[in-house]
């Protein structure tokens, strides 16, 4: 729980959005992630589900959320070993984010 805190941000919602005539109250999940740019919205509610998508933020159920979350985590790895194998030369004039890609395995490596 003490992660899940540590990502969280207090956002200050201006915007009025008028798109759930169902549940008139879930338009206030839809604006904060407005304001706050999100990428998911993640919910059991099915009115939102419904729209499957809001602007940038793909809205998932919890166990979809959790799927896309371990595939993206896939592709890191194996982008991860791609980097291992080039060449020094190559990771000196190459790709910006190889540091990044390694920093990351290496902080997710089990023991």
């Amino acid at each position: 729980m003490a992660t899940i805190v540590s990502l969280c941000s207090v956002i200050d919602v201006k915007a009025k959005i008028h798109m759930i005539r169902e549940d008139p109250s879930d338009n206030s999940v839809l604006a904060c992630a407005k304001e706050a740019g999100a990428h998911f919205i993640v919910t059991g509610d099915r009115h939102l589900l419904k729209l499957g998508q809001y602007r940038k933020a793909m809205i998932l159920t919890p166990s979809k959320f959790l799927e896309t979350q371990k595939a993206t985590e896939e592709e890191m790895r194996k982008a991860a070993q791609g980097i291992d194998r080039l060449r020094s030369s190559d990771r000196r004039r190459g790709w910006s984010g190889a540091k990044e890609i390694r920093r990351w395995r290496d902080a997710t490596k089990s023991p």
